[in-house]
Formats: structure tokens, C-alpha cells, sequence
């Protein structure tokens, strides 16, 4: 939890709760945000799908989604990059990521108005981050 020191101070009103994202102890549309910074990437591609869904379930109706992972590589020094990424976390595992199919699998969870908000050369590869809305 390397953001909670970050979040202290008065008024802020932020909580910290560790727990499995394929199974998180939370009723239905009790989150307005949901966060993830560099999680899908270590994820298989059913643990994503798992996630991402519990992530449409804990959403309010007005909620969001904001997800950081690295996606699609924006050229080949960024493929390379990456290419050290999967070399740790596993071939299988970052699959989704380098073909560009977060934005799917994010659709596929129930989400919608999926978009990308920016992107990021780094030196592990393209970093993107992706917006989306709860289900009505």
C-alpha cells in the first residue's frame, strides 16, 4: 500500500481495505471510484474477467472506473520493454495486455463509455490509462 501514506490528511476521507480482487467482501453499488494502478498485467486472463466483473459490482450507478496497466505497445522500443514485463510476469498472463484488449475486457465486465485517457511511454513498455462508467 505504498499510496497510503499519501492519503493522511485531513478531510480526505480516503480508506484503504486489502483484499482479493476476484472476491472482495463488498455489497453490490457501494463504491463511487473504483481504482487500479498495475494490477491486470499480473492477472491470468480469468482473473481479469473476475476482477473487472466484481469491479462492475461494486459500482454505484453514477460510479467510474480508472485503471492504469500497460496496454498494446506503442511501437517496437515499447514492445521491447515490455518484452521484460512478460519475461517476470508470464506470457499468458500479459497476453490481453499486449494485444490491446483491456478496453474489451473492461466492455465485457458490463462497464461502458470504455475509453482511453492518456498513454505513457516507459521504459517496461506503454503505460495506459482507461476510464469507464458502472452499469445502469
Amino acid at each position: 500500500l505504498l499510496a497510503q501514506p499519501n492519503s493522511t490528511r485531513p478531510g480526505l476521507g480516503i480508506g484503504f481495505h486489502p483484499c482479493s480482487a476476484r472476491h472482495p467482501p463488498y455489497p453490490p453499488g457501494c463504491f463511487d471510484r473504483v481504482l487500479s494502478t498495475l494490477l491486470l498485467h499480473h492477472l491470468s486472463h480469468a482473473g481479469k474477467v473476475a476482477a473487472l466483473g466484481e469491479v462492475a459490482r461494486v459500482l454505484a450507478p453514477s460510479g467510474e472506473l480508472h485503471l492504469a496497466d500497460f496496454g498494446r505497445p506503442a511501437n517496437r522500443l515499447m514492445r521491447a520493454g515490455f518484452s521484460l514485463v512478460r519475461k517476470f510476469e508470464g506470457m499468458e498472463n500479459t497476453e490481453d495486455n499486449v494485444e490491446g484488449r483491456v478496453p474489451e475486457l473492461i466492455s465485457h465486465a458490463g462497464l461502458r463509455n470504455v475509453r482511453e485517457t492518456a498513454h505513457f511511454w516507459t521504459f517496461f513498455g506503454t503505460l495506459r490509462l482507461y476510464a469507464a462508467s458502472a452499469p445502469r
